[in-house]
């Protein structure tokens, strides 16, 4: 018998119960990050209602792990009509793009692609690209601002993200984030991305319009 109470608040996610749903909720936020292993672990198991729990909690508790956000991102991408993954994305890009800290840069970089997913069955409902947009922007922004106070190298891992012609939809404000990024990070350009940037732009996520029409 598991005696982690924990573990029982994760269950309690799954109840058929909704108020206890949300008191299970509340008090794994309160437990803070001593719960985020075990949110990332229902992120993945649970049914899909606790699933979405599970990002909203991590969203309030604010991970900046980029392993965790990229979790709840490839939530979003298989739900994204789901009203509470949104408003669990937004919290989470805007608590990420108001530390105005270099630490967040890896995690910002995630959303930029968020404007150019569309889930299979999404065709015909732009709210869903809006959406994305609006997700991606907020992260461009947090980049542009610490671009222009507090350059690094780490920034140049987002240009890949933020190339021009790289998405047919791209938002024309990608277009001047890159801009400054190149422009205050010009004595780190002739030296490699960090590890764990993309080394190419293969696998970034089609526009959505390319994705309808190779469907």
């Amino acid at each position: 018998m598991i005696n982690d109470p924990i573990v029982r608040l994760i269950e309690n996610l799954e109840s058929s119960d909704y108020s206890q749903q949300l008191i299970a909720l509340g008090k794994l936020v309160e437990l803070g990050n001593t719960a985020i292993p075990y949110l990332d672990e229902a992120l993945y198991r649970c049914i899909l209602p606790a699933r979405i729990h599970a990002a909203c909690a991590m969203a309030a508790i604010g991970s900046h792990d980029p392993r965790i956000i990229s979790g709840v991102i490839q939530l979003w991408e298989k739900h994204p009509r789901e009203s509470l993954l949104n408003h669990a994305l937004l919290v989470l890009v805007k608590n990420l793009s108001s530390m105005k800290k270099a630490e967040s840069i890896p995690a910002l970089i995630l959303f930029l692609p968020c404007f150019a997913w569309k889930s299979v069955n999404s065709e015909g409902q732009p709210d869903i690209l809006i959406k994305g947009k609006e997700i991606s922007l907020i992260a461009a922004e947090g980049l542009r601002w610490l671009a222009n106070h507090q350059p690094s190298r780490q920034l140049r891992d987002a240009l890949p993200y933020l190339k021009r012609g790289l998405f047919s939809t791209k938002p024309q404000e990608f277009d001047d984030v890159r801009k400054v990024i190149e422009e205050k990070t010009q004595q780190w350009k002739d030296l490699p991305l960090v590890a764990d940037a993309p080394k190419n732009t293969e696998n970034l996520p089609l526009p959505a319009d390319e994705e309808v029409s190779h469907g």
